[in-house]
């Protein structure tokens, strides 16, 4: 059962309007259309719909990347609820958020006011191990992206930064974090690249919004996991130990709305496929083939995580399975 996992090539999300996302990432970010019209129906079938279900999707992508890409869909016809509905910081559950690198704080901050952008706190600098960083973790149309500038030391062989990178990590908040890394390392076979505790130390601001004078208090842990060997299409664990909030782990699903999952490409989709069965895996949607606009034909298989994160693997093929 030998496979390995590309960094994700994808973040969906389900949103109501795609406007919003256009702007940023294409007028502001200088990102590119790929590509805009319904999905393929075996991409309906897939994901468990009904057939009379109505789906469009947009694709964006810095173009100086090939992953990392910005998936949304838009669903109609069909019933749904939020993933993460009016969520905080400390509820489990599915994604929590994605993050990109940007140039300036200073100069895009105002710019995603503008077009509806809402955190929990303002931008938070602080250290992060040896770096001197800037966080805003920023909300629009139930989908929420940390955006980081690192002020210092310089980052290198970032040229895509400008101003705004792909897509380059994804946090989840976790419940049982030995075996949220267990799943994401033994199962999937990616490398534990850091895993640190006791992160608050001082009362005071922080990106994730615990009130200022409990921020000392309220410890918690997280561990980067990574498909290859830079922190690129990583997966951030959080597990916060005195902070009980809400489980959305059971909404995570298309064609509810939010940030519906990653997609990742795997080099042999039968043998994920088989591991995951013989693992008992919750696999949501069994090994098929499927026509994703922009990949082509593939072979698709979806699983899920221990908090219900929707995680797609897909394989291109040129023949059918």
């Amino acid at each position: 059962m030998s496979f390995s996992v590309s960094p994700f090539s994808e973040a969906l999300c389900s949103v109501v309007d795609f406007e919003p996302f256009r702007q940023l990432f294409c007028d502001i970010a200088g990102w590119k259309l790929i590509h805009q019209g319904p999905v393929d129906a075996s991409v309906i079938k897939a994901y468990k719909l009904a057939p009379e279900t109505q789906v469009e999707e947009m694709l964006l992508a810095n173009p100086k990347t090939d992953a990392g890409f910005l998936r949304l869909y838009k669903y109609s016809n069909v019933p749904q609820q939020v993933m993460r509905s009016n969520d905080q910081s400390w509820d489990t559950g599915g994604i929590f958020d994605y993050n990109v690198r940007i140039k300036s704080m200073a100069e895009l901050f105002p710019q995603l006011q503008k077009l509806g952008w809402r955190g929990v706190t303002p931008p938070v600098s602080f250290k992060l191990g040896e770096s001197d960083v800037i966080e805003w973790i920023a909300m629009n149309h139930h989908v929420r992206i940390a955006f980081i500038e690192r002020v210092a030391p310089k980052l290198v062989g970032w040229e895509q930064i400008n101003p705004v990178s792909q897509m380059f990590n994804s946090s989840q908040i976790v419940t049982n974090f030995d075996e949220s890394i267990a799943f994401y390392c033994d199962f999937l076979g990616f490398k534990l690249a850091i895993k640190a505790g006791n992160l608050n130390k001082e009362a005071g601001a922080n990106p994730l919004g615990i009130p200022l004078n409990r921020s000392h208090i309220e410890d918690y842990e997280l561990a980067i996991v990574q498909p290859g060997d830079t922190m690129i299409g990583s997966v951030e664990l959080v597990k916060f130990h005195s902070l009980q909030g809400h489980d959305f782990s059971a909404n995570n699903q298309p064609p509810n709305l939010g940030m519906q999952g990653l997609r990742f490409k795997v080099s042999d989709a039968q043998a994920l496929s088989d591991k995951a069965q013989q693992q008992q895996v919750t696999i949501l949607s069994p090994l098929q083939q499927v026509y994703i606009a922009g990949l082509g034909q593939v072979k698709l298989l979806t699983v899920q995580s221990p908090d219900g994160a929707w995680l797609e693997f897909y394989q291109p093929l040129d023949a059918t399975i």
